[in-house]
């Protein structure tokens, strides 16, 4: 049988053939720095590389949003830092304008420093951020959230959301607390109720607290508490409903002869209420008791504004001023305390964020350098493999080269 040149150097030519695709295999692999470069290279690792590329870009997201949750939380953070060192200021020109040395001029000075804090709280609560949303809106964040008309009443425009952002495939973090709760929402100060002073008051009775305290027995309603000479010549308390009925004495006792005694201390009690009144009313003194759990901080400040702008004619005047003054403080307390209680909400998100980044970073860290081992070339191995198949590739060529000049005329 005769052989043909074709035949016999095939083999030769299917083996230069096969070292040529392992050193273009491995010419790509240090050309890219990777030992995997498609699937067919290695299809078990390439599964494997494809899981971790996931795992990183998703715990890379999460790490942004650790991020931006961070930046929102600071900036939430450090505006309600200031808004509780603007509270301590306003209460401490508060307690000045209470000094009985100061002339009607001096406290009037005092009320419109208290409206420059006023237009800078309104300036904080309607803070925005990097992104140009407001911090305070709930999820109007477009819209802005508290507006003031001209009588000083402030309103709020926003809803009670609460934005989250995904830290880890299980946890989520508010990342802002809507206006309604921070300004709107302040716990009032004397309980239950919010008291007024009666515009002829000369004394210096104060309401201490003012709460429900027999569910079973309560009756929502205004009351008024006046304070009047009884039968007996001492001072004594009727309680008058919003219609105008006195509950208190009950009839049909007589609404002054048979008014209770006052005693400074010791609580007055009806329709499952109790009010302790303090210092010193007197008769002609009255308090209405209209029933609310709470106020807006905007409220307080500016009815420290419009008592300390007052005109002051006589001593009862001056006393009324100063219970009023007295309440504001305490109000303003409860809005401290109900920042402040926020802040501490924010401290702890703050503290949640700072984990789970570090965890995310950890996990990152960990997955890319498992990547690392599967996918990245070790750069001296490949150039040992590739010189050695660079080798057998030019052994090859040239047997090859050899075999298919064979004749038999080079013997002739």
């Amino acid at each position: 049988m005769r052989i043909s040149n074709l035949q016999f150097g095939r083999p030769g030519f299917v083996a230069m053939q096969d070292n040529q695709e392992l050193l273009n295999k491995t010419q790509e692999q240090l050309a890219t720095g990777k030992r995997v470069n498609k699937p067919s290279d290695d299809p078990i690792a390439a599964t494997a590389i494809l899981t971790l590329k996931e795992e990183i870009s998703v715990t890379q997201q999460y790490i942004d949003n650790s991020t931006a949750a961070k930046n929102k939380l600071e900036l939430e953070e450090s505006t309600l830092a200031n808004v509780d060192d603007l509270i301590l200021n306003i209460q401490e020109l508060i307690i000045r304008g209470g000094s009985a040395s100061l002339t009607e001029t001096d406290k009037k000075t005092l009320a419109d420093e208290i409206e420059v804090r006023f237009e800078q709280l309104m300036g904080m609560a309607n803070t925005r951020g990097a992104d140009g949303n407001y911090l305070f809106g709930g999820y109007q964040s477009r819209t802005q959230p508290f507006t003031v008309d001209n009588a000083g009443n402030v309103t709020y425009a926003g809803d009670e959301g609460v934005r989250r952002i995904q830290l880890s495939a299980a946890v989520t973090v508010p990342v802002s607390d809507n206006g309604n709760e921070i300004f709107m929402r302040v716990p009032n100060s004397l309980g239950d109720f919010q008291v007024t002073l009666g515009p002829t008051n000369d004394g210096t009775g104060y309401v201490e607290y003012a709460r429900v305290v027999d569910n079973t027995t309560y009756v929502s309603d205004t009351y008024t508490l006046n304070f009047i000479t009884n039968g007996a010549g001492n001072l004594a308390y009727q309680v008058v409903d919003s219609g105008g009925a006195v509950i208190d004495p009950a009839p049909p006792a007589d609404p002054i002869i048979n008014a209770q005694e006052f005693t400074t201390g010791q609580p007055i009690t009806f329709n499952g209420i109790e009010v302790q009144v303090t210092d010193n009313p007197i008769p002609g003194d009255s308090f209405e008791l209209q029933p609310s759990s709470s106020q807006d901080l905007f409220s307080i400040v500016q009815r420290a504004m419009d008592t300390l702008r007052r005109p002051l004619e006589d001593q009862g005047d001056y006393n009324q001023q100063s219970v009023e003054l007295r309440r504001i403080i305490a109000d303003l307390d409860e809005g401290l305390d109900n920042v402040l209680e926020v802040r501490s909400k924010v401290g702890a998100r703050m503290n949640l964020v700072d984990k789970e980044l570090q965890q995310n970073e950890t996990h990152e860290l960990v997955s890319t350098q498992n990547l690392s081992e599967i996918e990245d070339l070790d750069y001296a191995d490949a150039i040992s493999i590739y010189q050695r198949q660079l080798t057998a590739l030019q052994a090859a060529q040239q047997s090859y080269t050899q075999i298919t000049n064979l004749s038999i005329f080079n013997y002739l």
